[in-house]
């Protein structure tokens, strides 16, 4: 009996061992199957391989909690930076026009275009029910969010789409402007010496609501579904607003010059005339925006204004 004992008690320790052995088999074979499926490695205590896989409802969950906590983070935010600008806005506007600088300036304006978002959107936002879409358009509609609620990436992403309305536009801007030139001028004639010698026959009140609406579409680069549908005197207000901003871009840049500018800030700066070229050095473009400003004249009519800079950009084709 206890050498019968003896032996079922080897038999127990060999089949435990052989049982260790085959587990840890079973346990290389799983690692090396999921390494080679890009799944990540297995913990030998995991119950099934199947579990290990798929993703648990509660992490997902959480996940998009998390990621909705971050856009309200990023929204309360972007709303406390606009009430500070709008602070630092009111103070500049009881300076003199010569004691304001570049920066100042570009406050100014900024916050002027993100007050006129803004104020909708938050407004939308505080509403009842209506308010939880409020969000959604944002993602969907970035354009409609002032740039202070706006992360970095989706700048970035903006200006990239702002860009391509613009190229998109081009055409349809050079050909209202040689079709007004034609009915003021003749066919053949010389644009330049029209905008110089005629400048009242092309007031934004002459122009033709197609012709507005390539402007706007150019320089301010918004959404061509909702410039179509805007009236005449909300378009002939906007573009008359943003001429004289950049009028008086160009006085502080000629009172101040550009030497302390960097690079962005120059191809900004270019953008937002429409004279920009990508792939030019960062030299080439100073020089293009120092050429303009000395050569820009201030106190013009908005209408003379936009379209010189459009003469002057790389994006004009000029009537042969």
């Amino acid at each position: 009996d206890q050498s019968n004992n003896m032996q079922a008690a080897r038999f127990r320790v060999q089949s435990q061992g052989n049982l260790r052995v085959q587990h840890r088999r079973n346990v290389v074979r799983k690692n090396q199957f999921q390494s080679l499926s890009g799944v990540r490695p297995s913990h030998p205590n995991v119950r099934s391989f199947a579990n290990e896989i798929q993703p648990k409802k509660e992490e997902t969950q959480e996940s998009f909690i998390t990621k909705g906590r971050k856009i309200m983070g990023q929204y309360w935010e972007g709303t406390k930076e606009l009430y500070r600008n709008t602070k630092t806005m009111r103070n500049l506007n009881k300076l003199k026009a010569t004691d304001i600088k570049r920066q100042d300036w570009q406050l100014i304006t900024s916050t002027r275009a993100d007050l006129s978002k803004g104020i909708p959107f938050v407004t939308l936002f505080a509403l009842p029910i209506v308010g939880y879409t409020a969000p959604i358009l944002a993602i969907v509609f970035p354009s409609l969010l002032p740039s202070t609620f706006m992360s970095p990436q989706q700048k970035d992403a903006q200006m990239g789409v702002n860009l391509e309305r613009r190229k998109a536009v081009v055409n349809e801007l050079n050909q209202q402007i040689n079709n007004h030139a034609n009915k003021r001028i003749g066919s053949g004639g010389d644009i330049q010496s029209s905008l110089t010698n005629f400048a009242p026959r092309w007031t934004l009140g002459e122009l033709e609501v197609r012709h507005l609406r390539a402007l706007h579409n150019y320089f301010l680069m918004k959404n061509p579904n909702i410039v179509g549908i805007l009236p005449k005197f909300i378009l002939k207000r906007s573009l008359t607003t943003h001429a004289f901003n950049l009028m008086e871009g160009d006085r502080i840049l000629r009172a101040q010059g550009t030497q302390d500018l960097s690079p962005d800030e120059i191809k900004q700066e270019l953008v937002s005339r429409g004279l920009e070229v990508f792939g030019n050095r960062d030299s080439e473009n100073k020089t293009k925006l120092e050429m303009w400003v000395d050569n820009s004249q201030l106190n013009l009519d908005p209408s003379h204004y936009l379209h010189r800079l459009f003469l002057n950009s790389p994006h004009y084709i000029p009537v042969h």
